[in-house]
């Protein structure tokens, strides 16, 4: 085992999530982080420390992804 890798050993990852890390399929206003690029980014960061996984309520998500853009949409008038 690598000297770095212990128990315990963390590390923070942060990605933008970019136009160019989405899919599209869904529309452009419920753009979602592609699986094959969110995968790729989990094995790197793996590779460097741990991650946590979650599932994502799709239906929540998009209302909240709605909502979201309406506000923006409210504010840039």
């Amino acid at each position: 085992m690598k000297p770095g890798l212990r128990p315990g050993a963390s590390r923070v990852n942060r990605i933008t999530i970019g136009p160019e890390r989405t899919i599209s399929f869904m529309g452009d206003e419920a753009r979602t982080y592609a699986t094959p690029t969110m995968i790729r980014d989990i094995e790197y960061t793996c590779r460097a420390g741990t991650h946590t996984r979650f599932v994502v309520d799709k239906a929540k998500t998009f209302e909240r992804i709605k909502a979201k853009a309406a506000r923006f949409a409210a504010r840039a008038g």
